[in-house]
């Protein structure tokens, strides 16, 4: 496969530089981590099948998609007492809100798995749900843990609901973090929660930091 910069592609890009910046540009380029669609989908696939295979005694899980976190907790009304009802609905695949990012794809992703394990798999699921199911554990999808930053603020989001504080405390329920590629840095933090009982993950990814050194680093 040809690098990167030598595409057609890159090579209009390249253009919009002064002639002085375009090897920086040209390297920037040929450090990038591409990753295909249909990777990207088979290894959250294997990642969540791994996840199952690990749950023996086969509880049920419910799978939520990386999201812009709440101001208070994860459901509604729910800092204290007994949470209730649906929960927030996983968006729509296809959406044309370009402030979705890649939440709606995971989403897609997360339905046809719950699809494929249907007795014990689930979508996103509300605190009814999480009741009826008996859902014992709780499982964050991303596409990327960059500065671990928004998972680790859901995560406060979940622990702000009293009724999962009290099923914590029983040991009924857990939660885990699956994310297709990660920064050391971010991984580092999103295990820093206490309320991340583990992590699976495929790619650690390139930053600036440590694909770079010296003089690369400060011209980059």
């Amino acid at each position: 496969m040809a690098a990167l910069s030598e595409t057609e592609f890159a090579e209009k890009w390249l253009d919009n530089f002064e002639v002085v910046d375009r090897p920086t540009a040209k390297l920037l380029l040929d450090n990038l981590f591409l990753v295909s669609a249909s990777d990207f989908q088979m290894g959250l696939n294997e990642l969540l099948e791994r996840l199952l295979k690990d749950n023996q005694e086969n509880l049920p899980v419910s799978l939520y998609a990386e999201r812009e976190p709440p101001r208070g907790p994860f459901f509604e009304g729910s800092a204290q007492g007994r949470a209730k009802g649906p929960g927030p609905a996983a968006l729509p695949y296809g959406t044309k809100d370009k402030m979705v990012g890649s939440e709606g794809p995971i989403a897609n992703l997360i339905k046809g798995f719950c699809n494929k394990h249907a007795s014990t798999v689930f979508s996103h699921s509300g605190p009814d749900q999480l009741r009826s199911k008996k859902v014992r554990r709780v499982v964050l999808v991303t596409d990327l843990i960059g500065s671990g930053k928004r998972i680790f603020e859901l995560l406060d989001s979940f622990s702000s609901v009293a009724t999962l504080r009290s099923w914590r405390s029983y040991g009924l329920i857990k939660f885990s973090v699956v994310a297709y590629c990660y920064t050391v840095a971010g991984r580092a933090k999103v295990e820093s929660h206490p309320w991340c009982d583990d992590i699976l993950v495929r790619h650690a990814v390139p930053t600036l930091n440590n694909c770079f050194r010296g003089a690369e680093r400060a011209s980059m």
